[in-house]
């Protein structure tokens, strides 16, 4: 459970509205959502592409707060607030759905394969650029952290 503090609050509030912010920028700039759109039409190919970079962004993040955690509003602003903000399951799953409605079958079923795999495999590659390029020895599941920040349980 999330500390319940204001400043915590506050971070992800913050964070959010950046990346929903940027993520409303990439969706809006014509140029970029014409490049990225496999044939699907509408928001799914730009939203793919957010999801899946945000994604890396995530284990990139991840990695770096684990060995160098800095500031406590740190993980709460950084990756609930920006990361969540700019990546979005919501847009996904309305996406497909309207892919699905307007009988792209096959196209709603690769939409709605892909942006899982593709962002977990994206993080899984974030996880491990991260480690090589700082020369840091992967970590195990038990030094994995929590993105809400150290809890009231730990005393911090």
């Amino acid at each position: 459970m999330p500390p319940r503090e204001p400043a915590v609050l506050v971070a992800v509030a913050a964070g959010g509205a950046v990346g929903a912010t940027a993520r409303w920028g990439v969706g809006s700039w014509t140029a970029l959502t014409e490049a990225l759109d496999p044939g699907w039409g509408g928001s799914a190919g730009p939203v793919l592409a957010v999801n899946v970079f945000g994604s890396f962004l995530m284990g990139l993040l991840v990695c770096w707060l684990l060995r160098r955690p800095g500031h406590r509003l740190a993980r709460p602003f950084l990756g609930t607030g920006i990361l969540g903000g700019f990546t979005t399951f919501s847009t996904f799953a309305y996406d497909a759905h309207s892919l699905w409605s307007a009988g792209e079958s096959a196209a709603a079923a690769s939409y709605f394969i892909l942006t899982p795999v593709l962002a977990i495999l994206a993080c899984w590659i974030g996880v491990r650029a991260m480690h090589r390029f700082l020369g840091w020895p992967l970590p195990g599941e038990a030094d994995a952290g929590d993105l809400f920040g150290p809890t009231e349980e730990a005393g911090v």
